[in-house]
């Protein structure tokens, strides 16, 4: 059957606009003055039944003239991002819709993907770097992700292989590139910050944080350990899920005695699929501390409404915490301590894992050391290096249980 070439185009959507699209070309709906109206009112509605009147009438008008029409970067974009929703992470998602729409379509949305050279993703990049919002290496990867848009449209026959072939020549930025800036390293969270900090936390809070220090695991496979993850007799938690499992598998991560005396009351009554940190548990908490520092009596009315809520919760609070809910966690713990004149410096969870691993090579360069010396105890290699003393002066970090002193546990150490 042959193809109706005057059919009618579904009723879309740009921003807040009515819009139809004709092969390449998105067509704003209009008033009568000549306005584009908004999607989802009566105007959008009675423009679309003009605009596809009008499409009856004369069908060449809207047409591309010979030949299928080409693919707009729009609709490839779109595509990709519908392929990526479906297969990919929320993170790595949100990161492409971004670029795509604040740079590749501000600036080429209606041009036809075939048509988009070399100069053009010189152009989008230095729209991002113009932004100031992206170090070199980012702008880098995004100019990588950019190209790899096209490289699936090829996969799926959207756009030529010679449309992605000359973007792959187009060389990254260098050091020192005029405009552009270097990303700053990641540094380590003080002990003596994370104590002053959790000093405000609720126990659940704090008990995330000890045990995120303890581990030195990722902020990520803390938000989502599970009570069955957990092996207190052998002292591991197995991650089946994180970030390298395609190159290494389930990864193990050891559980120090310190760490696992934060985490066992936590798995006591819980089933295997439950999150050993909860927010739920933490708002709880919140509310229980509140209602234990009210000062005035609680009104017979508010009682049986506390009651309703506690046999009908309508809380959106989830199960686990993300990376992202993990964050706002510590940014409030920090606004409520610095509200208290405590004027703790920002830091994000990343830091701790940061400060778990130059802990651990401080103590790995004390034994490199003790070894190399001939020493048979590690404080008289402390004495003849002072590594250790130096790095903890500058760092303010230990090998030894951190929150030892504010906890009252023994502060034996643990070999690495």
């Amino acid at each position: 059957m042959p193809k109706l070439v005057n059919k009618n185009p579904k009723l879309g959507r740009l921003g807040k606009y009515a819009v139809v699209r004709r092969g390449s070309k998105t067509i704003y709906l209009k008033d009568p003055q000549g306005r584009n109206v908004r999607h989802g009112t009566k105007e959008a509605l009675t423009a679309y039944n003009c605009f596809c009147a009008e499409l009856q009438n004369n069908p060449t008008g809207y047409i591309p003239p010979t030949g299928e029409p080409d693919v707009s970067v729009e609709e490839l974009a779109v595509a990709f991002l519908d392929h990526l929703k479906a297969r990919t992470d929320e993170i790595n998602y949100i990161t492409y819709r971004i670029i795509i729409d604040e740079f590749l379509l501000e600036l080429y949305m209606d041009a036809p993907a075939d048509e988009f050279s070399t100069t053009c993703l010189d152009l989008v990049r230095q729209a991002m770097k113009q932004s100031g919002r992206f170090n070199r290496d980012v702008l880098n990867r995004h100019t990588r992700r950019i190209i790899s848009i096209f490289k699936w449209g090829v996969w799926k026959e959207l756009c030529k292989e010679t449309t992605w072939q000359r973007l792959t020549v187009i060389p990254p930025y260098k050091r020192g590139e005029p405009g552009t800036f270097e990303g700053r390293k990641r540094k380590p969270v003080s002990d003596d910050v994370l104590i002053r900090t959790i000093k405000y936390a609720v126990q659940t809070e704090a008990a995330m944080i000890k045990v995120h220090r303890l581990t030195g695991a990722r902020p990520g496979e803390i938000c989502n350990l599970t009570v069955g993850a957990v092996d207190l007799k052998e002292g591991k938690i197995l991650l089946t899920e994180h970030k390298t499992k395609a190159h290494v598998g389930e990864r193990e991560v050891d559980l120090r005695p310190e760490a696992r005396e934060i985490i066992a009351p936590y798995l006591i009554g819980r089933n295997p699929d439950d999150a050993v940190f909860s927010p739920r548990q933490v708002m709880a908490e919140r509310f229980a501390e509140k209602r234990a520092n009210r000062k005035t009596k609680i009104s017979p009315s508010q009682a049986e409404q506390n009651r309703q809520r506690a046999e009908k919760p309508k809380s959106r609070v989830g199960e686990f915490y993300t990376p992202k809910s993990y964050y706002r966690m510590v940014e409030r713990l920090i606004a409520r301590a610095n509200k208290e004149g405590e004027n703790i410096p920002s830091w994000f969870p990343y830091m701790i894992r940061h400060a778990t691993a130059t802990a651990d090579a401080m103590d790995s360069i004390l034994k490199m050391a003790m070894e190399r010396l001939g020493h048979t105890t590690p404080k008289m290699t402390e004495n003849y290096a002072q590594v250790k003393s130096i790095l903890e002066n500058m760092l303010a970090l230990t090998q030894d249980n951190p929150f030892a002193k504010a906890d009252g546990l023994d502060n034996d150490r643990v070999a690495g």
